[in-house]
Formats: structure tokens, C-alpha cells, sequence
């Protein structure tokens, strides 16, 4: 399965990207592959969509992408992160340097949701895309989002589609 995927890509120097979308993994389902992205320096595009990871699902990921130096597209939407499963993401994010390009649409954020990261943007320089799609976000759910954009120059695409904003959530 994917423990034995993740033990190959230890020293792996070819594959590039990984798509292990839809496949119930759970909320430790990464743990092995985020062990192995420690040291692999090929994979550049994760997809692991869809796949159940909850609150913490997220906590090895983030953990490796603090050293990882070649990972740019991480594609976590649609696993039921929650209001908090970005915590240790957003962590991460604040010394990762080579994540260009992160979707978490769909994980029912909520309000508050992106605030962590929304802080973790005021310093990250990398992330230049960022899919907030269908997270429940509401009116004031781009507030922190919009306070972090003030300092950061490198995010040049932000789509907040379906977040049910209202007629003042871009005021």
C-alpha cells in the first residue's frame, strides 16, 4: 500500500508526482509518506485529496515540510480538516520556502479557519497560490486572509469561490 509507496520514495530520485486521491488513508495515513518526504528531494506535486485525514491529519505533512525543500503543490481539499486542521500546516508554512501552490477547498474551515494561516502568510514568501474554495468561511472568513495580504507580496492568486461571503464579505 502506501507505507510500501513511501519506503520506495526514500531514495527515489525520479518521481515528481504522487496523486493518492480518494483512498480512505485516515487520520494517520500520511505518517509514512511524511517520513519520506524528509529525505526524498524529487516529489513536487502531493494530491491527497479525499481522503478522511480529519483535525490532525495534516500534523506529519506539516512536520516534513519543514525541512522539505522540494515539495511546491500540496493538494489537501476535501478531507474534513476542520476549523483547527490547519494549525500545524500553518506552522510549517512559516519556514517552508518551496510550497508554491496549496489547496485546502472544501475541509469546513469555518470563520475562523484561516486565521492561522492567514498569520503564517505574513511571513511565508513562497506561496503564490492559495484555494480556500467551499470552506463555510462566511462574511468576515477572509478578514485575518485580508490582513495578512497587506504585507505579503508573493501570493498572486487567492480563489475563495463558494464561501457564501454575502454582498459585504469583500468590503
Amino acid at each position: 500500500g502506501l507505507d510500501a509507496l513511501a519506503e520506495a520514495l526514500k531514495s527515489n530520485a525520479s518521481l515528481t508526482k504522487l496523486v493518492a486521491a480518494s483512498n480512505s488513508l485516515g487520520p494517520h495515513g500520511l505518517d509514512a509518506l511524511a517520513e519520506a518526504l524528509k529525505s526524498n528531494t524529487s516529489l513536487t506535486a502531493l494530491h491527497v485529496r479525499w481522503n478522511d485525514l480529519g483535525p490532525h491529519g495534516l500534523d506529519a505533512l506539516a512536520e516534513a515540510l519543514k525541512s522539505n525543500k522540494s515539495l511546491t503543490e500540496l493538494y489537501v481539499s476535501d478531507n474534513s480538516l476542520g476549523p483547527h486542521g490547519l494549525d500545524a500546516l500553518a506552522e510549517a508554512l512559516k519556514s517552508n520556502t518551496s510550497l508554491t501552490t496549496l489547496d485546502v477547498s472544501g475541509n469546513e474551515l469555518g470563520p475562523h479557519g484561516l486565521d492561522v494561516l492567514s498569520e503564517a502568510l505574513k511571513s511565508n514568501k513562497s506561496l503564490i497560490t492559495l484555494y480556500v474554495r467551499r470552506n463555510s468561511l462566511g462574511p468576515q472568513g477572509l478578514d485575518a486572509l485580508a490582513e495578512a495580504l497587506k504585507s505579503n507580496a508573493s501570493l498572486t492568486k487567492l480563489v475563495a469561490a463558494s464561501n457564501s461571503l454575502g454582498p459585504h464579505g469583500l468590503d
